[in-house]
């Protein structure tokens, strides 16, 4: 199977427009950072979802906010962070 370079670069913009709307910053030195000060690979290597993963709405409302309500942390370090599923 052959990924053609449009679809390549379409999943690539979609990728930064959500990590962007979910308040995330792009350093050119350092990586993608998440609004709570992980690098890419710190919040990879705790398994969560990416913003552009179809799972990230439903953990973030669940896992996400009750993990730093007990850590005494902001539970919205993202703002704009996508609604969870309403199934």
């Amino acid at each position: 199977m052959t990924v053609s370079l449009d679809a390549t670069v379409r999943a690539y913009d979609r990728m930064v427009e959500q990590r962007l709307a979910a308040g995330w910053d792009f350093d050119p030195d350092y990586g993608w950072g998440s609004p709570d000060g992980l690098t890419e690979s710190e919040w990879a290597d705790k398994g969560w979802p990416f913003p552009e993963d179809p799972e990230f709405a439903d953990w973030f409302s669940t896992f996400y906010h009750y993990d730093a309500l007990d850590e005494g942390v902001e539970p919205n370090p993202y703002p704009n962070a996508p609604a969870p599923s309403s199934d």
